[in-house]
């Protein structure tokens, strides 16, 4: 798997931790905030926890990035996922959103979504009908009877 990353590409000295996939996290790992949501699939409520030590490897793909100069990375939404192989290698996954440098796959990152172009569709979709019915709701607001019925309020 190209995409796994061990943690020494991003950081020096991290303490120990322990995952297990059956237990979750360590109760010594200390958990800044949780991310959550529902599985659209399973119907499933689904947490990422947001760590110092992925908040460290975080900062060193920041860091590693504004050191390339040939990266266009402005705009960009980059995210870090720390993670335990199979073998129980701790590692990192990276991802970015959009285009990097022109590309949506980028050898060494998670690739994107399987059916974003789907996704995209959908969204554009739905965004020319939330505009259609904005414009709907101004033209009412405008009415001459939108006057009076403010005043039987």
């Amino acid at each position: 798997m190209d995409e796994f990353h061990p943690l020494s590409e991003f950081i020096e000295d991290l303490p120990e931790f322990s995952v297990s996939p059956q237990n979750g996290m360590d109760e010594n790992v200390r958990v800044e905030y949780v991310y959550s949501g529902r599985c659209p699939e399973t119907g499933m409520t689904v947490s990422l926890p947001r760590t110092p030590e992925a908040e460290a490897i975080a900062r060193s793909l920041m860091r590693q990035l504004s050191n390339t100069p040939s990266l266009t990375t402005e705009g960009k939404m980059f995210g870090v996922l720390l993670v335990i192989a199979p073998d129980g290698r701790p590692g990192v996954l990276k991802a970015f959103s959009g285009l990097l440098n022109g590309q949506n796959v980028v050898p060494g990152w998670v690739p994107p979504i399987p059916g974003r172009e789907q996704i995209v569709v959908e969204e554009e979709r739905t965004v020319a009908r939330l505009d259609a019915i904005q414009a709907q709701l101004i033209a009412l607001r405008s009415r001459p009877e939108r006057e009076d019925y403010d005043r039987w309020q």
